[in-house]
């Protein structure tokens, strides 16, 4: 989407913390500025030993998060692209990493950066009206941040090839088929659903829930190595076709890559 000001990020502090990316519109466009502060957030929150669930949600009912900034990306310069893919790639792996269950709450649309921010949470609730996905190679680029890692270790080396590969938008009843997301909810029970079962977890042991957490996440994600992708990733947004086919997202022209 187009650079419409840096999104916030509004923290509710407790034991179930909720964390909104709050942006002009209720677009909560994940502009470069946006991701160094959702980074130094969740660095801040996971020192707070009182928090026993993270919930990560966008204001209002259009989109989670619009993605990435095309208009930013199109326009960056090379000599950025290395540190903003960089920084990207830590602060999901912060997200996967966070000490305790991190649920995301999909209550509008996400693509892109932010169909790659639900993939680093542990959990994810969805509203029956909305849809994601991933249309990166339609823009001329791969999926961000640990992408191409995550969504096969979710949905399946299969699930995922088709999803990448064709740029394919899915509804919240496809998704919850594919294991994708755990939970469908109309958009006025979402939040209320998600908090119910956040309490659940607050029931248990919290060194028992952070222990299986991290336990599960080593065994699916310790072969996960960022070279490969990353270089994919910067190669790409330096590609002088990529920048002409982003900035034709905006004068409704396609540019076959």
């Amino acid at each position: 989407m187009s650079n419409s000001g840096v999104t916030k990020i509004k923290v509710e502090l407790g034991k179930i913390t909720i964390l909104t990316l709050c942006g002009v519109n209720e677009l909560n466009i994940l502009n470069s500025e946006a991701i160094k502060y959702l980074s130094k957030q969740i660095d801040i929150l996971s020192q707070n030993s009182q928090i026993e669930v993270l919930i990560i949600t966008g204001q209002g009912t259009k989109a989670f998060c619009s993605g990435a900034d095309i208009k930013e990306l199109a326009n960056m310069d090379d000599s950025l692209v290395e540190d903003y893919v960089r920084i990207g790639t830590e602060t999901y792996q912060k997200i996967q990493d966070f000490p305790v269950p991190v649920i995301g709450v999909i209550n509008g649309y996400a693509f892109g950066a932010a169909f790659e921010l639900l993939l680093a949470c542990d959990i994810r609730f969805m509203a029956d009206h909305t849809k994601i996905g991933q249309p990166a190679v339609m823009h001329g680029l791969i999926p961000p941040f640990g992408g191409t890692y995550r969504l096969p270790k979710i949905v399946g080396v299969g699930k995922a090839k088709e999803i990448i590969l064709s740029a394919s938008t899915m509804n919240a009843e496809y998704s919850q088929r594919i294991g994708l997301v755990n939970m469908i909810y109309p958009i006025n029970q979402l939040m209320d659903e998600a908090i119910k079962f956040a309490e659940k977890i607050c029931s248990n042991k919290t060194y028992a829930v952070k222990s299986a957490k991290n336990l599960i996440n080593t065994r699916i994600y310790d072969d996960i190595d960022y070279k490969l992708e990353n270089q994919a990733l910067i190669d790409c947004l330096k590609n002088a076709e990529t920048k002409k086919q982003l900035m034709s997202f905006f004068t409704k022209s396609k540019l076959k890559t």
